[in-house]
């Protein structure tokens, strides 16, 4: 059961689900770090082209992300926006990368990790193009010379716009359970009678699943170009011909 946050309390963080209690059980034996719930979540920056996953690690080189209060504002209550701005640390360069600081405006915050509320993760992911509005980061441009980089605003949307289906965060060398990924789409165009189909070898359902641009009637070779901006924005909405994993599937 789920219970509304007290009037008052801080927002939950990635933090407190990785010190939850109750896990792990008896029979998995504990290592030094290991998080009790591990929750990641994808958007995409628009201005790179590609996913970021949150909260960010520095391990992955996923790169740093800094924010303005006074932009955030709107998208965000109070409560969480007092909390972003008490673990929010000021712009300090990284050595042989990063802009001087009097090359950045004073009022830039860099990002928290493991103090960022999951509701500021999932609303940079819930962006949805033309129906729910981006959310405005920003991040260093490194393509100048070090003391010539600034920073640039980035816009966050949807992160099913380049990672629609993030099955290999559960992979492992030797996994201690089986993961399963379930598709939710359409009925196989090539098996119309069958309802459930499930891969028998680990190299199938491993291709791309195609998403048709043109709701409306197709050519035999399937390359009619979209007839109106609405189709194509509808068979966004179906699906964005993103590249799958095992066993294809829509968020």
């Amino acid at each position: 059961m789920c219970w509304p946050a007290r009037a008052g309390s801080p927002p939950l963080t990635f933090e407190d689900l990785w010190k939850a209690p109750g896990f792990p059980p008896t029979w998995i034996p504990r290592s030094d770090g290991q998080r009790s719930i591990n929750l990641e979540v994808y958007a995409t920056n628009l201005a790179h082209s590609r996913p970021y996953r949150f909260p960010l690690d520095e391990k992955d080189d996923m790169g740093r992300l800094f924010f303005k209060a006074d932009e955030l504002a709107p998208y965000f209550p109070p409560r969480v926006m007092q909390h972003l701005l008490a673990y929010a640390r000021k712009y300090e360069p990284r050595p042989y990368s990063d802009p001087p600081a009097d090359n950045i405006d004073k009022d830039m915050l860099e990002l928290p990790t493991e103090k960022l509320p999951i509701v500021v993760a999932a609303r940079l992911s819930l962006s949805f193009p033309l129906l729910i509005s981006a959310v405005p980061l920003w991040a260093i441009d490194y393509e100048p010379s070090q003391n010539d980089r600034r920073m640039k605003r980035c816009w966050f949307s949807d992160g099913g716009l380049c990672s629609n289906f993030p099955i290999h965060l559960f992979d492992a060398f030797v996994p201690r359970w089986p993961t399963f990924g379930i598709s939710l789409q359409e009925r196989s165009q090539v098996r119309p009678a069958q309802k459930v189909w499930l891969p028998k070898h680990h190299y199938e359902g491993r291709g791309d699943l195609r998403s048709t641009c043109d709701l409306g009637a197709e050519s035999d070779n399937g390359n009619s170009p979209p007839r109106s901006f609405s189709r194509n924005l509808g068979a966004s909405c179906r699906g964005f011909g993103m590249p799958r994993g095992a066993g294809t599937t829509r968020r």
